[in-house]
């Protein structure tokens, strides 16, 4: 079994047993609300008469339940701590197993692997042509530029829709710019030249997949 399949499970756990504490928080809390209710009831200000005998007997033992209902809020702050903790252990190690990308890590590492500015200068001749199947080629290579750099920092997913959808936002500012840029490329490749597009409109998108490479000192 890969460590990836073994670690859902023990998510999933660690999230039913925050929910439960936190129920059992709000429960306590609701029960210690209940005292002025039951006050009342006693006064005689609300009266139950089939009740009486059974509230009698909930009031006779309230001191007791008053504070187990503390403590279990007490165990359920403590709960929420102790698994929010957990979780954040989890996710550092799931970055781990899948390679997602650290920001601190220098992107040097890519070139080599890929030329990506001989890739980006063809992305410029092409964006400024005065051909429009030209900017639409541009927009494609210039995802496709994306996707391969994607790829190679272990961002996973069958797609780049999918990797940009496993990208923690805190390691990637650029990412709003990305998602729209790859929207303007889908658009493209599903209406291929029957969709209006002008070269500002081209130029602009380009600029978006330029401030993703940018951030990560790729051109």
């Amino acid at each position: 079994m890969s460590p990836g399949k073994e670690d859902g499970p023990k998510k999933d756990l660690f999230v039913e047993v925050t929910f439960l504490l936190v129920g059992l928080f709000l429960f306590s809390l609701i029960l210690a609300e209940l005292t002025g209710v039951l006050n009342e009831i006693l006064n005689g200000s609300l009266r139950i008469p089939l009740l009486s005998a059974l509230l009698e007997f909930l009031i006779s033992i309230w001191p007791v339940v008053k504070w187990i209902s503390y403590a279990i809020a007490l165990i359920a702050l403590y709960g929420m701590y102790y698994y929010s903790k957990k979780l954040s252990e989890l996710n550092v190690k799931e970055k781990e197993i899948y390679k997602v990308f650290d920001p601190k890590v220098a992107p040097e590492e890519l070139r080599g692997e890929i030329d990506k500015n001989e890739k980006w200068e063809a992305i410029q001749k092409h964006i400024h042509s005065s051909n429009p199947s030209d900017w639409r080629v541009a927009i494609i290579e210039a995802d496709i530029m994306l996707d391969e750099f994607l790829q190679l920092k272990g961002y996973f997913g069958d797609s780049v829709g999918e990797r940009l959808k496993s990208v923690d936002k805190s390691d990637f500012r650029t990412l709003d710019s990305a998602w729209e840029a790859h929207k303007m490329r889908n658009r493209i490749a599903h209406s291929g030249t029957s969709l209006p597009l002008g070269q500002r409109e081209a130029e602009r998108t380009i600029s978006l997949y330029e401030a993703v490479f940018k951030e990560f000192d790729l051109i």
